[in-house]
Formats: structure tokens, C-alpha cells, sequence
């Protein structure tokens, strides 16, 4: 958001400016900021576009995920815990980053919808400190 406020008001000052000097160099400052304004415009929209489709998809893998965890507290051993716990680290990771920079005053608008990033949640990991025996 705030790079957008930026190339604005880089456009409108390069605008008055060039009205009121004549002098190339605002017109071209002028002329950058409605190029950038139209790249982070493109940009905007993309990153807003299937907000529905990225919602479903990291819920499936939530879902997979929290399965998986439920299979750490059984006794059965289908499952690595080791592969686990790296996999649900790398989720928690991920939806830290993605909330980060989904609340960034400088890359919201550029990054993920707040929907989407809204719809994750971490994953805890049981205590699996207690031996089973």
C-alpha cells in the first residue's frame, strides 16, 4: 500500500511540478510513476484473483496435515514422526511468513488477500516428550 502512495504521489508531484518548470526531468518523473502505478496495479489484481481456490487448497493440506498429527498419538507406525514434524514445521513457517507480510503496511496489497491469509491457522505439534512404552 504504501508503494503506491509513494509512485501517487511521485506522479502528482512530478505533474505540477512540469506545469509549472517545463523541464523534462518532472515529465519523466511524471511518466515512471504512471508506469509503476500500472505495474503494481497488475500486480494488485493478480495477487487478488482464485482467493477461493488458494483457501481450499491450504485447508486441504491443514486438514492433511492435522490427520497426520492425529497419527503421531496413535500407537500404529505408518508414519515417520521425524517426516512429520519437519512437514508441520515447514506449514507453521510458512503461514507465519505469509501473515508477515499479508499485514505488511509495504506488501499487503502486493501479497496474499487477507481472506486467505485470515483462513490459515499453525498446527500444534503434540508433546511427544513422554515415552510410550
Amino acid at each position: 500500500m504504501n508503494i503506491m502512495i509513494i509512485c501517487a504521489v511521485c506522479f502528482v508531484l512530478g505533474f505540477v511540478l512540469y506545469m509549472l518548470t517545463d523541464e523534462d526531468f518532472f515529465a519523466y518523473l511524471c511518466a515512471g510513476a504512471v508506469v509503476a502505478l500500472v505495474l503494481l496495479g497488475f500486480c494488485c489484481i493478480m495477487c487478488h484473483v482464485g482467493v477461493q481456490n488458494r483457501i481450499a487448497k491450504y485447508q486441504l493440506t491443514y486438514e492433511s496435515l492435522l490427520y497426520k498429527v492425529e497419527l503421531l498419538d496413535s500407537e500404529t507406525e505408518d508414519i515417520s514422526k521425524v517426516e512429520v514434524i519437519t512437514e508441520i514445521n515447514k506449514w507453521n513457517q510458512k503461514v507465519m511468513d505469509m501473515k508477515y507480510w499479508g499485514y505488511n503496511p509495504w506488501t499487503n496489497w502486493f501479497y496474499e488477500n487477507r481472506d486467505v491469509v485470515d483462513s490459515l491457522e499453525l498446527i500444534e505439534l503434540p508433546d511427544l516428550t513422554t515415552s510410550q512404552h
